[in-house]
């Protein structure tokens, strides 16, 4: 079945956006309109595609600017040396 994405007024001019399954357009039209509803807009809902591995590496990347003599790194390199300064912490705490 196909999902479709539809908008639709009723006998009051109130407008409803809803989805549907449905084999094609046509028998989503006939359903949409067997519950007393006049389509105004109908389409085929596309499928969101998950990526599943996520992609961080927007975390790992850095950019230098100056700025009125200033150094600014990006947010990512602040997540690496706090994970440096985590993991030398914690290892200096078990070789006690």
């Amino acid at each position: 079945m196909t999902v479709y994405q539809y908008e639709a007024m009723d006998c009051t001019g109130e407008v409803i956006k809803d989805l549907i399954d449905a084999e094609d357009e046509k028998e989503a039209q006939a359903f949409i309109r067997r519950l007393g509803l006049f389509v105004t807009k109908i389409a085929e809902k596309k499928p969101v595609v998950v990526d599943s591995e996520p992609n961080h590496s927007h975390l790992f990347r850095f950019k230098v600017g100056l700025t009125e003599g200033s150094v600014k790194l990006d947010v990512g390199i602040f997540w690496i040396l706090g994970g440096i300064v985590l993991v030398s912490g914690l290892l200096l705490f078990l070789s006690r």
